[in-house]
């Protein structure tokens, strides 16, 4: 019997990276994945590779920045399996690399209406389906640099650590309703939004030596953290912003001296 058997779960940004990840490793566990892009492309290659593995899962168009749309996932979810149980909001995007004062207004407020606003368009239409079903469990996708900034990425820094803020306040609030929130705080992960880290030797190294660990996360190590989240294994935790990032955030300038 698998962790999350009969249990039903959106999974938003499941095209690729981590919520491919995660929406494939819940449907070997037994739910019901809606598979939630606004890539159709990337969405039904998922919603492919979990069926070819014996899975049930159905593919979703949606932009997490419209609240219509996000109504209409929920609702389809519903319509089509029977209820909610498990919602990862994980639908992201990093924003251009260059210093704060040369970010436009359209810049940042695409990045904030994806990373903070589109996440808070979910939980609150998943709130009330979860509720129905007589509680569930959500999980946030926030980042390492929500917590400790990195240069550069202002609004992404800012809308990581509103994610952060509002798990905490959704576990709150959501408490009484059975409804359990928790977070993910990645570090560097192998997937394509990292990508340009990733393939560029120099900035790689560079990472590489921040990490405790010498290596970079596979999204299957973060829906790895996201299954424990959502699992019964996870039934007192609530409020919880779990780092799976190698231990960067460790790092400081001790370590740094030692190795020179």
């Amino acid at each position: 019997m698998g962790r999350v058997d009969g249990k039903v779960a959106i999974v938003t940004g499941a095209g690729s990276g981590i919520g491919r990840a995660t929406a494939r490793l819940l449907a070997s566990e037994g739910a019901a994945v809606v598979v939630a892009d606004i890539a159709p492309e990337g969405g039904r290659e998922t919603v492919r590779l979990i069926e070819e593995a014996g899975g049930r899962a159905t593919f979703v168009h949606v932009d997490v920045t419209d609240a219509e749309q996000v109504a209409a996932m929920v609702q389809a979810s519903v319509e089509t399996h029977g209820g909610l149980d498990i919602l990862h909001a994980n639908a992201g995007v990093p924003g251009p690399d260059k210093p704060s004062v040369a970010w436009s207004d359209e810049e940042w407020n695409q990045v904030i209406a994806v990373n903070l606003t589109g996440v808070f368009f979910c939980c609150r239409a998943a709130i009330p389906a979860i509720a129905e079903q007589g509680g569930g469990a959500m999980v946030l996708t926030a980042s390492a640099a929500g917590i400790q900034a990195v240069p550069f990425l202002c609004a992404y820094n800012a809308s990581k650590a509103g994610v952060i803020s509002l798990t905490q306040t959704l576990a709150l609030e959501c408490a009484p309703l059975g409804i359990r929130v928790n977070g993910v705080a990645p570090g560097e992960v192998d997937t394509p939004m990292g990508a340009s880290a990733l393939y560029d030797d120099e900035i790689l190294q560079a990472y590489l030596r921040l990490i405790p660990l010498k290596r970079i996360a596979q999204p299957e190590e973060i829906a790895q953290a996201v299954l424990y989240l959502v699992s019964d294994a996870a039934s007192y935790v609530t409020g919880v912003v779990l780092p799976v990032d190698g231990g960067i955030m460790l790092r400081n300038e001790a370590m740094a001296m030692m190795e020179g």
